[in-house]
Order: C-alpha cells, then structure tokens, then sequence
C-alpha cells in the first residue's frame, strides 16, 4: 500500500542519515537505491545526491542535489542541498555553477553560521584544488572566525587544522 511504502521510505532514510553520518556513502546509495527513483522525495534526494557525491559518483549525484535543492520546503535543508551542489559543481571544476550554487545556500539560509562557515569551506576547498592558495587561506580563515564566534569550537579546531595544512602547503 501506499503508506508501507512511505513508512518503508521514511526507515530507508533514517538507515541511510545514520550511514552518511558514519561516512559509509556506499551503505547510503544502496540503502536508498530501491526508493531514489521515487523523485517526488526531495528528503530521499538529498540524502541520495550527499550518498553519491560521497562514493564518488559525482555526475548521477548532481540530478539529485538538484531536484533537493530546488524542492526542498525548509530553508535550512535547501540551503544545505545548494550547499552541497556548489561543492559538487566544485569537485567537478565547475567554478560558475558552484559559485552560484553557494549564493544560493546564502540566499536560502540566511546567516545561520554554520551554513556560512560550510560555505567558505566549500570555497576553501575549490580554491586549494585551483591552487589559489591565497583565496584559499581568505576562506578557511573566514570559515574558522564564524565558528569560533557562534561557539563551535570542534568544527573550528578543524578550520585550524586545514589552516596549518594550507601553511605547510604554501
């Protein structure tokens, strides 16, 4: 019937949120693989497009991240699911698309800090691949000031980390 399947649904992305939480993208994308067609999901397609990016498959998690972004009713999940593709559209070399993207995870998530600070990592990260090690070290540097300022010392620790990466690199 119709509500065991979204009953069914609701447990797979449960299954599949704890996978991703534990880095296990693989266990993800065939947990959610039985119900990913089921487009009219944008919870399963987030979920599914961070599953893919992460087992690197990053041409099929595009679609995903898309459609999640676009249908997403909750500003923080949408900010998130653009987000997301703007690092995907990164990781790809797509610098226009992921610059537009993260403007919409802006757009969409308003100034939560922790959006903000995903934000400038993403950044962080694209540029590193570029080699624009000084625009990199703007963006970690920002990243690390945003959660220093709301409070999350872990997730800075981690922006300083990358810092010292990038200051060995340079």
């Amino acid at each position: 019937t119709v509500q065991d399947r979204a009953s069914s649904s609701d447990w797979l992305l449960r299954q599949a949120k704890l996978a991703l939480a534990e880095s296990r993208f693989s266990d993800a994308v065939d947990i959610l693989a039985p119900v990913s067609d089921e487009q009219n999901s944008p919870e399963v397609a987030l979920a599914y497009g961070l599953a893919l990016h992460g087992a690197d498959d990053w041409e099929d998690a595009v679609a995903h991240l898309k459609f999640a972004a676009e249908k997403l009713s909750q500003p923080l999940e949408q900010a998130r699911a653009w987000a997301a593709l703007g690092r995907l559209h990164g990781d790809l070399g797509q610098s226009t698309a992921a610059e537009s993207a993260l403007a919409q995870a802006l757009k969409a998530g308003g100034d939560n800090p922790h959006l903000v600070a995903s934000v400038h990592h993403h950044r962080f990260e694209a540029a590193s691949a570029r080699l624009a090690l000084d625009e990199a070290s703007t963006h970690i540097e920002r990243a690390t000031e945003v959660l220093l300022q709301c409070g999350d010392r872990a997730g800075a620790a981690q922006s300083l980390i990358h810092a010292g990466t990038l200051l060995l690199v340079r």
